[in-house]
């Protein structure tokens, strides 16, 4: 083996040791489904909280028409356990596009609502739970209903935020 051969051996080598000892921030899950009247503007998503190794904060997200969208939306939410142990409530969230944005132009660090859009249409993300740790692990369902009939409102989904626990057991938060 050559001098130069071992060199970008040894260069490899110790690239992926620094490769693979460095911390991967999780991918959150997300799910989105338009609303429609076939559906009855109902929708049921899968939420997949199998991992033991984590809690969750789990955020909701609603695509509106800019111009279009209400002041706020009303959400029947309903979710289903593994074993089909149903829970529900009503969340009633702001939308109102230029509201929101006006709100975190004065208020930069809250970081519970979020808002991003184009030119036709806007996403609002509302941190709904965090630091959840479900009784049951495993595949669960959302079910998320528009009360009324708003108009402007596209579909609705969430984000799913896993938390990883440190070596002493405590959650890393970190920031989202």
């Amino acid at each position: 083996m050559t001098r130069s051969t071992a060199l970008h051996c040894l260069t490899a080598a110790v690239l992926c040791a620094v490769l693979t000892s460095c911390t991967v921030t999780p991918v959150p899950d997300s799910g989105f489904a338009e609303f429609s009247e076939e559906n009855g503007m109902k929708i049921t998503l899968p939420l997949d909280m199998s991992d033991s190794t984590c809690s969750y904060n789990l955020s909701l997200m609603a695509r509106f028409i800019k111009g279009k969208g209400p002041e706020s939306v009303t959400m029947d939410i309903t979710v289903i356990s593994p074993s089909g142990i149903r829970g529900r409530e009503t969340a009633v969230l702001p939308s109102d596009y230029y509201g929101i944005r006006s709100h975190l132009r004065s208020n930069p660090s809250d970081s519970l609502i979020r808002i991003a859009g184009t030119t036709s249409y806007y996403d609002i993300s509302w941190v709904y739970r965090s630091g959840i740790i479900p009784e049951e692990r495993g595949s669960w369902k959302m079910e998320i209903a528009l009360r009324g009939k708003p108009e402007g409102v596209l579909g609705a989904g969430y984000i799913l935020d896993r938390i990883p626990y440190t070596k002493e057991g405590q959650q890393d938060y970190g920031k989202r």
